[in-house]
Order: C-alpha cells, then sequence, then structure tokens
C-alpha cells in the first residue's frame, strides 16, 4: 500500500518537474545539492566518530565521498552543457 503511495508521489513530482520551463536548472540544483550533501557527510565523518567500527566507517566515508564527487561532476557537466546550449542558442538569433 505505501509502496503504490510512493510511486503515485514520485511519478507526480517527476512529471511535474517535466513540464516546467527550468527543468535543466533544477536538475543542475538538485545535483549540486546532493553532491554537496553527500561531501559534507562524508568530511563529517572523517572528523567525528559516527560509527564504532572502523570498517564501517572507512566504506561509509568512501561511499559518500565518491557519491558527492559523482553528483558534482554530474552537476559540473550537466551546467557545461546548458552554457553550450544558450551560446549556441545567442548565436542563431
Amino acid at each position: 500500500m505505501s509502496n503504490m503511495l510512493s510511486r503515485k508521489i514520485a511519478n507526480k513530482a517527476v512529471d511535474s518537474l517535466n513540464k516546467t520551463k527550468h527543468r535543466d536548472l533544477y536538475y543542475i540544483l538538485i545535483s549540486f545539492g546532493l553532491g554537496l550533501l553527500f561531501t559534507l557527510v562524508g568530511i563529517y565523518n572523517i572528523f567525528t566518530e559516527a560509527a564504532k567500527d572502523v570498517t564501517t566507517r572507512i566504506i561509509g566515508v568512501i561511499l559518500c565521498l565518491v557519491l558527492g564527487m559523482l553528483f558534482l561532476f554530474l552537476g559540473a557537466a550537466l551546467l557545461r552543457i546548458k552554457f553550450k546550449q544558450s551560446e549556441s542558442e545567442d548565436g542563431n538569433k
């Protein structure tokens, strides 16, 4: 029951996001936001003792930092594509 409800909510959110005019900018902001969040959580786990087990802590830090860097690179790539599109549209006018 809750699985169907969450699926419907997710589909409505994606549909409303895809219909907006600034869809690409929202994707860029979401990517940078998630990248920053994961990177900060990874750095926080380095400086604090979030998990008592060292192996779990190392895996968590590496996983957070890798996901953070992936989202930051995705945001940078999307931003670069958006700038190239806007430059080509300005050149065609």
